[in-house]
């Protein structure tokens, strides 16, 4: 009989789990993992913080108890100090150590807040985790809280503001870049997304460096102070491998890592036996080819599944995933697909209550930025699949009707389904 050890379990996690049940139905499967929930969704915990969902929608998965009784599992609660590569070993906390058959590292990513970032003072917080987002909500329900400062243009950080504008704080969004969603919105996109914000009475400062928070709210480079009687830092993610960053790459027994740690398409690491996925790993980016960490829960669950599947020893190859990104805020709806740094040709559309940005090259699709009330993600998503795996991107006679339906105006339709002339 052989173990498997799986180190986090979140999305990634769960998915590697089921799929080693399935195909293992007498192996020993055996998670380290701190708490006693399934994993949350990262994106819920802003919703839950804003009241807009109960605590246990965050859990998509369900509890803990019951998913590892579903796949008898055998949950570990101490922490995890160290994975050993060369030996397959996973070390607790307290000193315990036992060795696998394969191991699976899927701890995540954790909110960054950068060294240099000088925070003193209370009423600053993160938000990811679960803790994070009950930590903000019970202290937002306890003070007074009059100003706010969210330092992130990002997703997530809009929809923190909008959370706190929501209860009649008075909020600035700050970023150093130069727009906002600067990863994924093309500049008149985020032009766009900047004067609907504005409207609603949300501040705006982009292109302003931070050099600390204290007590009097939000200290900028240039010397001044933006008062804030709560500050949420929301400046992105890093991914969580301390476990495996005291390894030494000897004769490929350690762990590599850049950024996050790099896997192959078959989740491999650098170190037999030893694989990851999620946000603490390094992915292949479909549009590019180089390897990056491509944080979205979707990418997590197709990672894991394939671990799961060259662990109990099906070969299986997951040959990557591209950004895309979609949140609501403000009443509107934001969809980014591929990077928008790429370079090509922009075209603009303006449908009924919606408008669209394509990048082309060579009349490729390189990225697309849709904002209005257009929930047709999916379909568009489908159409960049396509067209990366050599397809042709012809629309079905469905998708072209939902997209109609959505609002989008015929000449849009005819381009990202190849048939402009």
């Amino acid at each position: 009989m052989k173990q498997y050890a799986i180190v986090g379990f979140g999305c990634a996690g769960y998915h590697a789990a089921k799929r080693l049940r399935q195909l293992c139905p007498e192996d020993k499967i055996h998670i380290y993992e701190r708490t006693e929930r399934g994993g949350a969704n990262p994106m819920l915990t802003t919703y839950y913080a804003g009241g807009k969902i109960g605590f246990e929608q965050m859990f998509p998965f369900g509890d803990m108890g019951h998913i590892c009784r579903e796949f008898r599992l055998e949950l570990h609660s101490q922490p995890v100090v160290r994975v050993e590569a060369a030996d397959r070993k996973v070390v607790t906390a307290s000193g315990e150590s036992c060795q696998y058959h394969k191991i699976l590292i899927a701890t995540g990513a954790s909110a960054l807040r950068p060294a240099f970032l000088r925070v003193e003072g209370r009423g600053v917080f993160l938000m990811r985790t679960v803790q994070d987002a009950e930590m903000l909500r019970a202290y937002v329900q306890a003070n007074r809280v009059d100003t706010a400062a969210v330092i992130g243009a990002s997703m997530v950080g809009i929809k923190v503001a909008e959370l706190l504008q929501s209860r009649g704080i008075k909020t600035t969004l700050l970023d150093a870049a130069d727009r906002i969603f600067p990863l994924a919105a093309y500049p008149e996109t985020a032009q766009e997304i900047a004067q609907a914000l504005e409207t609603q009475g949300l501040r705006l400062r982009m292109g302003v460096r931070i050099s600390g928070v204290n007590t009097e709210g939000v200290l900028l480079a240039d010397g001044g102070v933006l008062p804030a009687d709560l500050v949420c830092l929301c400046i992105g993610t890093q991914a969580n491998v301390e476990i495996v960053s005291n390894t030494q790459v000897v004769e490929g027994q350690g762990v590599k890592l850049r950024r996050g740690i790099v896997v192959n398409t078959r989740m491999e690491t650098s170190a037999a036996g030893i694989y990851a996925a999620g946000d603490c790993c390094e992915g292949r980016n479909l549009q590019t080819g180089e390897n990056m960490i491509i944080g979205l829960w979707a990418n997590a669950a197709a990672q894991g599944q394939c671990a799961g599947s060259n662990m109990a020893g099906q070969p299986e190859e997951y040959y990557g995933s591209f950004p895309h990104n979609i949140t609501r805020f403000f009443g509107m709806t934001f969809v980014g697909l591929g990077d928008p740094s790429l370079p090509g040709t922009y075209r603009t559309f303006c449908g009924d209550d919606v408008k669209a940005g394509v990048v082309l090259s060579d009349r490729k699709i390189v990225s697309m930025n849709l904002l209005g009330r257009c929930m047709i993600s999916g379909v568009l998503k489908s159409i960049l699949v396509k067209q990366l795996g050599r397809e042709t991107r012809a629309l079905s006679t469905t998708q072209q009707g939902l997209m109609e339906q959505a609002g989008l105006p015929r000449e849009f339709i005819a381009l990202v389904g190849g048939m402009e002339p």
